[in-house]
């Protein structure tokens, strides 16, 4: 009689926010503006872009408060991406000195990227969502 060993592995999630945390040495309130590029494919047509930079403190605060608890699995995988993001904070680095940063990040429908850090995203893409219903202005390129 053949035995079977059943293994279950327990795969820790975590929020974008946490991923934010641990990637970012900032608060909201360092966020100095967002661009976010986005790419759109298509079978029939060739592929569009689109850009926009977002200064306005209330809508970052928006698109972090509205995505903040999507849930996300560390992933070995990766799909196509969409969007990249990069998010510019001025960070205080000593007494009287900040420097601005740049930190990217890469999304699609399914997977998250940042840091070199992919991630799945289990339910809704919150991100997605949280920047195409708003009201932005996008650069055509």
């Amino acid at each position: 009689m053949a035995g079977y060993v059943v293994y279950q592995k327990n795969i820790r999630t975590v929020t974008l926010k946490e991923v934010f945390t641990e990637n970012i040495a900032a608060t909201t309130d360092d966020i100095q503006s967002i661009d976010i590029y986005r790419r759109e494919d298509s079978d029939d047509v060739a592929s569009s872009h689109a850009y926009i930079k977002i200064n306005d403190k209330q809508t970052m605060e928006t698109i972090m408060k509205k995505s903040a608890d999507m849930t996300l699995k560390p992933s070995r995988s990766s799909s196509p991406m969409n969007y990249i993001i990069t998010i510019h904070t001025m960070t205080e680095k000593k007494p009287n000195f900040n420097a601005l940063e740049q930190h990217h990040m890469d999304f699609g429908d399914t997977f998250i990227t940042m840091n070199q850090k992919s991630y799945e995203i289990i339910g809704e893409n919150k991100l997605k969502e949280a920047i195409e219903t708003l009201d932005l202005e996008w650069t055509q390129g």
